[in-house]
């Protein structure tokens, strides 16, 4: 039996990774989640934040034997590379950044956050075009079940679904979810106004 935890995390990750100013210094890097190494029987990866002297933040992946350095890219925020290393580093579900980056070329007013990659996957929808930036949807699929309430968690439900995935979604099926959910939250913030 494998006694190693499938992930442990060190902080409330959403928090840093919204607002890594007030969590992060200059001075030490901060581990954030550990996770095991799939490539190395036994091994153990580490994600940390860190930022550099001209104010940068980044992330970084280290494993037992190398640390690498990951910025994000010009038009990724500090939580999308977070989702790319686990897409890359669980090698389960590469799609979920891919997805999200169609979604916010559709909808560029939502800021539309992967918060948990499996059990649950879940994502928070938030309206960057509303001067107060209301939180207008939380979607989570767990046991089967995919729902969207608005504007958050434990609000009114306004979609609902069955995809094979239990606790994250089947490559193939993510988007079509994702898009009618995304939509569903949309078309009640619409009413909302």
């Amino acid at each position: 039996m494998n006694d190693m935890p499938i992930i442990t995390t060190k902080h409330n990750i959403l928090d840093i990774l919204k607002r890594p100013e007030d969590f992060i210094d200059e001075y030490s890097d901060t581990e954030i989640m550990t996770l095991p190494d799939y490539e190395a029987a036994g091994g153990i990866l580490r994600i940390l934040v860190g930022v550099d002297e001209d104010g940068r933040y980044y992330l970084v992946l280290e494993d037992d034997d190398t640390a690498e350095d990951i910025y994000p890219s010009d038009e990724e925020t500090l939580m999308e590379a977070f989702v790319r290393i686990l897409d890359e580093s669980i090698s389960r579900e590469p799609g979920i950044t891919e997805v999200l980056h169609r979604l916010r070329k559709k909808y560029p007013n939502l800021d539309i956050e992967c918060t948990c990659s499996a059990c649950p996957e879940q994502y928070e929808i938030w309206d960057s075009d509303d001067g107060d930036y209301p939180q207008i949807g939380y979607l989570r699929l767990r046991g089967g079940q995919f729902t969207a309430e608005y504007p958050d968690a434990g609000g009114e439900l306004v979609y609902k679904a069955c995809p094979n995935g239990c606790t994250f979604f089947e490559d193939e099926e993510r988007e079509r979810y994702l898009t009618e959910a995304v939509r569903a939250c949309v078309e009640r913030h619409k009413q909302s106004k």
